[in-house]
């Protein structure tokens, strides 16, 4: 009888850690997903809906928007007269949290300061792609001002952020932000 509760237990407490390993609602896959599913001019209700309560809401009251932020912060959704005008990703390499996305995403460049400066303002994504590669984050969408922000990632998890306008070309190419200084 004894030995049935233990084995009970034993049972209950695996159960219970393997429910836990399998958490990955932080992971580089579970964010991308929910920023998929966020389109413009979602009302905070329906983005509520689909992505359940935000950890926290602020507010900007000068530039009147409400930023609804997920995951503690992983994940923001800016609203502007209740309509969501931008998503952004703001998920980087961590040490102390074990967080490495150049390696969750597959990356090939081996280091991106060797390759960095053959980007070009007014080059086209596929044109980018051809250079850096297609392992890549698209970390903001801005539907109201019309452009978009992609993250490549080098071996090193050095990474460096390159917005595009509406016309879908490179107008800025953030410096490279080492692994280092990524904490």
């Amino acid at each position: 009888m004894k030995k049935t509760i233990i084995g009970i237990i034993i049972c209950i407490v695996l159960a219970t850690l393997l429910m836990g390993c399998g958490d990955n609602r932080d992971s580089l896959k579970n964010i991308l997903k929910m920023y998929d599913t966020i389109n413009e001019d979602m009302t905070s209700g329906e983005v509520t809906k689909k992505l359940g309560t935000p950890s926290s809401i602020k507010e900007n009251t000068k530039a009147s928007l409400v930023s609804y932020l997920y995951l503690d912060g992983a994940l923001i959704v800016d609203f502007k007269d209740e309509k969501a005008v931008s998503k952004q990703i703001y998920y980087t390499s961590n040490n102390e949290k074990n967080i490495l996305v150049g390696k969750q995403l597959g990356t090939e460049i081996e280091d991106l300061t060797s390759i960095i400066t053959n980007i070009e303002e007014g080059m086209t994504l596929e044109e980018v792609v051809k250079i850096l590669g297609d392992k890549y984050i698209e970390t903001l969408s801005d539907w109201h001002y019309e452009y978009n922000a992609y993250t490549w990632y080098d071996k090193k998890e050095n990474h460096v952020e390159i917005e595009f306008d509406k016309r879908g070309k490179v107008d800025y190419i953030y410096d490279i932000v080492t692994f280092s200084d990524a904490k």
